[in-house]
């Protein structure tokens, strides 16, 4: 039986949000950046991380809002854009 609709997973399968979160976290400071890549790395929930950070829930809206600058795993656009061509369904979802 065909499938319906995809679900693929967020993060780590699309797209590696963890240096795009650190550089939210270090607003610009290289070793914040650094440290709080380490800490994403090290399974500390990325909603501790901003919050130890002091980046609140608006701020972090505003961030997502605006950014421009995220890019998935190579060839995940392609094949997104074919499986959208053929009418798949696609959601994503994450944690």
């Amino acid at each position: 039986m065909a499938a319906r609709a995809l679900v693929l997973d967020l993060d780590g399968t699309l797209w590696d949000s963890y240096p795009w979160l650190a550089r939210v976290v270090a607003d610009g400071d290289e070793d914040a950046e650094v440290a709080a890549a380490a800490a994403l790395r090290d399974r500390v929930p990325a909603a501790r991380v901003l919050r130890d950070a002091g980046v609140t829930a608006s701020a972090f809206k505003s961030v997502c809002a605006g950014a421009r600058d995220l890019e998935p795993y190579p060839g995940v656009r392609e094949t997104l854009d074919e499986l959208a061509r053929r009418g798949i369904p696609l959601a994503v979802v994450t944690n």
